[in-house]
C-alpha cells in the first residue's frame, strides 16, 4: 500500500481560534482550533497508519513561536514568552487522546528570501517524498513564493516519483476579516472554509497534456486525464451521462488515430473512421463543459484533424503533414512513399491492397526514374509487362518518379539505422523529407 504523507508549512503569527470546515460541507468540521494543521489532521489524516507521515516544514521563527509552546510575543514582558499551546503539543494530544498513529517529522527550512533558499526548500521537500507516495498538502501558511513553488513541486514529483495527490488545502481564515475584528466574533460564528485546490494541480496536468499533444501529436496523457475525470461521472450516473460517454468515445478515437499514424496504418488512415468519430463527437460536446480545462485543448484537436475525411483519398498526405509537424520522420518517409503508391493505384483503378500490384507500381517508378530497359526490369514488372507499360505512360508516375526514388534512398538508409557505407546526416534527412513533401504536394495539387 502506498505511503500517505501530509505536508505543511507552519507560519509565525499568533493564530486565532476558529471553526474550520470543508468548503461545501459545513458539517464536516473541526471546532475551536487555532491551527489549520490540526483541523486538517483531524479531517483527513486520522486513518493514517504507523508507516504514514506528517511532515512540518519550519523556519526558525515558526519553530519557536508556533511549533513549541509559549513562544509568541508578549507585550507585557516584551519577550517571546506569551502562554500559547504550540502545534507540537496539539499533535501529541491527538496521539494520546485520538490515537493518531502517523509518524511526525519536522524539517528546518530557510526563510526563502533568495532564489538559493527557495531551491533549498524545494530540495528538502523533494527529499522527504518517496516513490509512489500519496500526498496531502496544506499551503495555508506557506509564505511568499512557497504556494506557487508547492504546486510546481507536486507536478515535478508526479513526473519523477509517480506520486498521487490526494488533496491540496487552504484554510481561508481571512474570510472572517482582520484579526482584531475576528476576536470580537463569538467562537460559534467563526466559521472558516477549507478550500480544496486540487483542481489547480489538475490544471498543471492539463497544461502538460496540452503541450504534449500540440507539440508531439501524442494524446496519451490527455487520454489518461479524461479517464480519471470521466469514469467517476459515468459511475455516478450509471453510464447515463451522455456528455461523459461522448467525451470518452472522442478521446479513445483520437488515441487510435494517433496510434494509426505512429504505426503507419495507412489503410485505416485513408478510411478515416477514427478521425470522423472525433469530428462528430466534437460537434456533440461543443460548448458543453464537463472538464473546465478541456475546452481550449479540444479546439486544438479540431484544428489538427481538420484535413481528414471519410474515405479520403488524400488522408495519407494529411497524415504525412502530421508526421513532419511532430517530427515523426521515419513514419513520414514510409507514409509518403506508400501513399504515393496508393495514390497511383486509386487513380488508375488498381487494387491498392494487393501486394503484387503495389510491387509493380513501385517498380514502375524505379524504371521511369532510372530509364531501365526491359532486360533490367525486376521480376514483378516482367510478369506484368502490359500494366508496367501503361504505368510508364502515366503522367503521375513520370512526375512522381523522382521524389519516389529519393524516398527509397531515405527509407533504406533510415530503416537500416544509418549503417550503410554512405549514411545521410540526420539534419539532411529532415531537410530532404520537407523538400520532397512540398514537391509531392505540388504535383498532387496540380492534378
Amino acid at each position: 500500500m502506498a505511503r500517505r504523507v501530509f505536508l505543511s508549512f507552519l507560519g509565525t503569527n499568533n493564530y486565532i481560534e476558529c471553526n474550520y470546515y470543508l468548503e461545501g460541507h459545513p458539517v464536516i468540521r473541526v471546532d475551536n482550533t487555532k491551527y489549520i494543521q490540526e483541523a486538517l489532521i483531524r479531517l483527513v489524516c486520522m486513518d493514517f497508519d504507523e508507516e504514514d507521515l506528517l511532515v512540518f516544514f519550519l523556519t526558525e521563527d515558526a519553530k519557536d513561536r508556533n511549533w513549541c509552546s509559549n513562544g509568541q510575543w508578549n507585550p507585557e514582558t516584551k519577550k517571546y514568552d506569551l502562554p500559547n499551546q504550540g502545534l507540537k503539543d496539539c499533535i501529541n494530544l491527538l496521539k494520546t487522546d485520538a490515537r493518531l498513529k502517523a509518524q511526525v517529522l519536522t524539517i528546518d527550512i530557510p526563510e526563502g528570501y533568495s532564489e538559493e533558499e527557495i531551491w533549498e526548500v524545494f530540495g528538502k521537500v523533494m527529499n522527504v517524498i518517496e516513490e509512489g507516495d500519496r500526498i496531502t498538502l496544506d499551503i495555508t501558511h506557506a509564505f511568499r513564493s512557497l504556494p506557487m513553488l508547492s504546486m510546481v513541486l507536486l507536478n515535478f514529483a508526479e513526473a519523477t516519483k509517480n506520486i498521487e495527490v490526494d488533496g491540496v488545502y487552504y484554510g481561508a481564515f481571512e474570510k472572517l476579516g482582520p484579526a482584531p475584528v475576528v476576536k470580537k466574533i463569538p467562537i460559534k460564528a467563526r466559521n472558516a472554509p477549507i478550500i480544496d485546490l486540487s483542481s489547480f494541480v489538475k490544471l498543471q496536468q492539463w497544461t502538460f497534456a496540452a503541450r504534449q499533444f500540440m507539440h508531439t501529436g501524442n494524446p496519451n496523457t490527455m487520454y489518461d486525464l479524461v479517464q480519471q475525470n470521466v469514469n467517476p461521472v459515468l459511475e455516478k450516473s450509471k453510464g447515463k451521462n451522455g456528455i461523459a460517454k461522448t467525451l470518452k468515445t472522442l478521446i479513445n478515437s483520437l488515441r487510435i488515430l494517433a496510434a494509426d499514424i505512429y504505426l503507419n496504418r495507412g489503410a485505416a488512415i485513408i478510411q478515416g473512421k477514427e478521425a470522423i468519430e472525433v469530428k462528430e463527437k466534437l460537434q456533440v460536446i461543443q460548448n458543453k463543459e464537463i472538464i473546465p480545462a478541456l475546452g481550449p485543448l479540444l479546439t486544438g484537436v479540431k484544428t489538427k484533424i481538420d484535413g481528414f475525411r471519410k474515405d479520403g483519398p488524400m488522408n495519407w498526405l494529411t497524415a504525412v503533414d502530421w508526421c513532419v509537424l511532430h517530427k515523426l520522420y521515419p513514419q513520414a518517409i514510409t507514409q509518403l512513399q506508400e501513399g504515393i503508391v496508393t495514390h497511383i493505384c486509386k487513380t488508375t483503378q488498381l487494387d491498392c491492397r494487393n501486394r503484387d500490384v503495389r510491387n509493380v507500381v513501385s517498380g514502375a517508378f524505379a524504371i521511369s526514374q532510372r530509364k531501365f530497359n526491359e532486360t533490367e526490369w525486376g521480376k514483378d514488372n516482367l510478369e506484368c509487362k502490359e500494366l508496367t507499360h501503361i504505368l510508364l505512360e502515366n503522367k503521375n508516375v513520370q512526375e512522381l518518379a523522382k521524389p519516389f526514388d529519393h524516398l527509397s534512398k531515405l527509407r533504406n538508409d533510415v530503416n537500416h539505422g544509418g549503417y550503410g557505407l554512405d549514411p545521410i546526416r540526420s539534419d539532411r534527412i529532415v531537410k530532404k523529407i520537407k523538400v520532397i513533401l512540398k514537391e509531392v504536394e505540388s504535383i498532387i495539387s496540380i492534378e
